[in-house]
């Protein structure tokens, strides 16, 4: 029933773990010693001590997680071991809120947990950067446990198509090619590259917040957004830099080092950089700016309230402000909110008071004047005090009118980008923006290629029902950064994904030669032939194929 995958006998982690007594351990190894038939956990899970998930998980899953490092919060590992349930760890989440407390201390404090025992966990778990797999570590990996030749006539094109995608990130590789050892479908031959790309953006791309396989890139979006190491919003301001930029000196700051512990960005000598296409696409830069906005506008300074009131002597001049709120809307991004609502009533009065007077008079000023005040209780104002007083009020009228017109003002140029924005306009912009582009050496060819390739997309896409083409220059542009793009991926051996882009370069372009030319010192290379020779036999079209010899 269970496999000894560790060191350490498994009724002594337990133990450690802090799951099971000395005495009961004790007890359930006596009973094997008469049932040598049985499991030690297998015992003990009859006994009831011990969930048999919780054995289970320690036997089997244990000493790859310890290796691995932490990749997940502490709440995901202990719902694996069958130590609390996803309600209490909802509980403690939601609790964590409100009183910042750790964890564990919370689930020590409600008695789900033992100190020990989540002591055991953190100990175990080391803050290093996650683990990387090379093309020859996964391969390994596929003989000692997946075994994907048994089900693919082709499964090193598989696995090679994984690595382009996940930069080497060991659980997500591994996850991925384990849907593939689990999977009841078929990949006919020839169709290995497609189904890799069709699992990976339709199920973790596209539906990465619901799928199974969308688990590790939620947890990895709540480390960023609930960070307890960093500030969430300085953490993904530092990621939007690496990803704009393309690479970005590494600084050795706390928030790169967080970025790294958390393997969002990996380094490359001095330069880091975005782990994966997988993260480009997911954390891009449309989600960055949603994400950064809301957690700026969590920490705006709290809106004030305020309330003047002016009690002349002459109850007919009585003047009142209550709750008066200016809504203004200053800019694009956020609603500026300004409420008056603070109750202010100067007390002056013009002869010496004694000092019993004073007391009582100090007494009587307080936020919530009651309005059957008497006469005689009221204090009559200086003619400055009523100048001053009178003139703060004009001003704050004044300031409606004022308040509106910009309000108005900006809620037109809205409008009027909103109206604006269209397949034409994109269009004009593209072309301009493509003009601009550094066609010798470029920040990102990558992160370039993506935005106009989304662009094109929604240009000749139906819903905007519109014949407007992809700018020409923008097109030549593009075959350009596929070609400066290939030996930056062939030197991250991501040699696929570099032959995916020198493909779609059109038999009329400039850049025809020169993506031949790189096919063809891929096609007859050592390390990447078999790769390329399998891709290139069973793609659709790609015109520079026809180039090599």
């Amino acid at each position: 029933m269970y496999q000894k995958t560790h060191t350490l006998p498994i009724g002594k982690l337990l133990q450690t773990a802090g799951l099971i007594s000395e005495s009961q351990l004790e007890q359930a190894l006596l009973l094997q010693s008469e049932y040598t038939s049985m499991k030690l956990g297998e015992i003990l899970a009859l006994q009831e001590i011990i969930e048999t998930q919780t054995v289970t998980f320690f036997v089997d899953k244990w000493e790859e997680i310890k290796q691995e490092g932490q990749q997940f919060p502490i709440g995901y590992y202990l719902t694996k071991a069958s130590l609390l349930n996803e309600q209490q760890v909802q509980t403690i989440l939601s609790e964590q809120k409100e009183n910042k407390l750790k964890f564990g201390d919370l689930a020590v404090q409600k008695g789900w947990l033992k100190r020990n025992t989540v002591n055991f966990f953190l100990d175990a778990f080391s803050v290093r950067p996650p683990k990387f797999m090379s093309l020859i570590d996964l391969e390994q990996y596929d003989k000692e446990h997946l075994n994907l030749e048994r089900k693919y006539a082709d499964s090193s094109l598989i696995l090679s198509r994984v690595l382009a995608w996940t930069g080497g990130n060991a659980v997500l590789t591994k996850s991925i090619c384990r849907v593939f050892t689990d999977a009841k479908f078929n990949v006919p031959t020839g169709m290995e590259v497609t189904a890799v790309d069709k699992l990976i953006e339709g199920s973790l791309i596209r539906n990465w917040q619901n799928s199974q396989l969308g688990t590790y890139i939620r947890s990895i979006k709540e480390n960023l957004l609930n960070n307890s190491k960093s500030q969430p919003l300085l953490l993904l301001k530092e990621y939007q830099s690496i990803l704009l930029s393309g690479n970005k000196q590494n600084e050795t700051t706390a928030e790169q080092q967080e970025l790294l512990n958390l393997g969002l960005i990996v380094c490359d000598g001095e330069q880091l950089r975005v782990t994966n296409i997988i993260y480009q696409q997911i954390f891009n830069q449309d989600w960055l700016i949603e994400s950064i906005d809301r957690l700026e506008s969590q920490i705006q300074p709290e809106t004030t309230t305020s309330t003047i009131v002016v009690n002349p002597n002459n109850a007919n001049s009585s003047l009142t402000i209550e709750s008066l709120e200016l809504d203004t809307s200053i800019n694009n991004d956020s609603l500026v909110k300004t409420t008056v609502d603070n109750k202010l009533e100067p007390v002056l009065s013009e002869a010496p008071l004694s000092q019993d007077s004073k007391q009582k008079k100090a007494g009587d000023i307080e936020v919530n004047i009651s309005k059957d005040r008497t006469a005689n209780e009221q204090n009559v104002l200086s003619p400055l005090t009523k100048f001053i007083s009178l003139f703060t009020l004009a001003g704050f009228v004044l300031m409606i009118p004022f308040v509106v017109a910009i309000n108005n003002y900006y809620n037109s140029l809205r409008q009027e980008q909103q109206k604006s924005f269209n397949p034409q306009s994109i269009a004009n912009d593209l072309e301009q923006f493509c003009s601009e582009i550094n066609l010798i050496d470029p920040p990102s060819s990558l992160n370039i290629i993506y935005r106009l390739e989304r662009n094109k997309k929604e240009i000749l896409s139906d819903e905007f029902n519109n014949p407007q083409q992809f700018p020409d220059n923008c097109e030549t542009a593009l075959d350009r950064l596929r070609i400066l793009a290939a030996p930056q991926l062939g030197r991250e051996s991501r040699v696929v994904e570099a032959i995916k882009n020198l493909c779609k370069i059109s038999a009329e372009s400039e850049s025809i030669v020169e993506a031949g030319i790189w096919l063809e010192h891929w096609y007859n290379s050592d390390s990447w032939g078999k790769e390329t020779k399998s891709y290139l036999k069973f793609v659709d079209d790609c015109p520079a194929s026809k180039l090599v010899s």
